[in-house]
């Protein structure tokens, strides 16, 4: 075989990899930053039903 066919599948082969490299590491940060979206809003919407709750309470107990 050429050396030169061997360095161009070579660096053919690299390219690919790369690639999916780049698709696996994109699809790791958008899993964690979706993850961690979700537990962040579901604590901050559980603290704004209870200050609401709180307001309410004050607003039906005025005279």
């Amino acid at each position: 075989m050429n050396p030169t066919i061997k360095n161009q599948d070579n660096k053919n082969n690299q390219k690919g990899q790369t690639l999916i490299e780049f698709v696996f590491l994109i699809a790791i940060v958008v899993g964690m930053s979706l993850s961690i979206m979700k537990i962040t809003n579901t604590q901050i919407s559980k603290i704004w039903v209870k200050l609401i709750y709180v307001i309410a309470e004050r607003e039906v107990n005025l005279p």
